[in-house]
C-alpha cells in the first residue's frame, strides 16, 4: 500500500519502486502514498520474475513466499529470481515478523 515505499524515498531521497500482486494495494499506494520518486507495479513475483531494469537493493516486507509457505525450494526459486533483477552485490533484505 506504499507506506514503506514513500517513507524510504523521503528518508533516503532516492527513487523507489514498490511491487505487489494486489492491484488494489497498488492503486491505494498510487493514490495516497505517491511522490515524484515513487513508482508502483502490480506484478507476480515467481520463479520467472523479471523487470526491465536492475535495482540497487531489494527490501521485501512480509513477503508472501516466506509468510505463507515453508517450501524451501519454492523460496529459493523466488530469491534467485529477485537477484536477477538486482545489480551486482546489491543487497536483498527480507523483513518478516514472526511472533512464534
Amino acid at each position: 500500500m506504499g507506506f514503506e515505499t514513500i517513507a524510504l524515498s523521503e528518508i533516503y531521497n532516492c527513487e523507489i519502486t514498490g511491487i505487489d500482486i494486489s492491484k488494489d494495494g497498488i492503486n491505494y499506494a498510487k493514490k495516497y502514498n505517491n511522490n515524484s520518486k515513487t513508482n508502483y507495479i502490480s506484478k507476480v513475483i515467481d520463479k520467472n520474475f523479471l523487470l526491465n531494469k536492475k535495482f540497487d537493493a531489494c527490501y521485501a516486507i512480509e513477503f508472501y513466499p516466506f509468510t505463507r509457505t515453508e517450501n524451501l525450494e519454492f523460496q529459493k526459486n523466488i530469491v534467485s529470481a529477485i537477484f536477477k533483477n538486482l545489480n551486482i552485490e546489491a543487497p536483498l533484505i527480507i523483513y518478516h515478523l514472526d511472533l512464534n
